[in-house]
């Protein structure tokens, strides 16, 4: 069975994802988002390669979202893991170098 694992620059960006929307839209709606990101990660389990690629971020990077949000992440089929590598708003400037250096399987992160 495939498995997740959040990197730690993923953890920490959905840290700060919810300590913003508990401060601006209350713990319910800080909630709601923390649902909804793991509903998203239960769907990578179930199918691995259904994310949008995003050839133009590195090779074998995906995403899929929980707008605004963009998750970013790459399946290592070999070893049946999705790596989630960052959680960022989607009017963000994505680049190469945002995600560099989180290929996944040498990556800590939790599962």
């Amino acid at each position: 069975m495939t498995r997740v694992v959040i990197t730690d620059p993923a953890n920490a960006d959905l840290e700060t994802i919810t300590h913003d929307l508990t401060i601006k839209a209350g713990k319910a709606i800080a909630y709601r988002y923390l649902d909804d990101f793991a509903a998203l990660w239960e769907h990578f389990v179930r199918f691995p390669s259904s994310g949008a690629p995003r050839f133009k971020l590195g090779k074998g990077i995906r995403s899929g979202y929980v707008r605004p949000y963009v998750l970013y992440y790459r399946y290592d089929l070999a070893h049946d893991i999705v790596y989630v590598l960052r959680i960022l708003h989607g009017k963000r400037d994505i680049t190469r170098a945002l995600l560099r250096g989180l290929s996944g399987r040498h990556g800590k992160g939790k599962a």
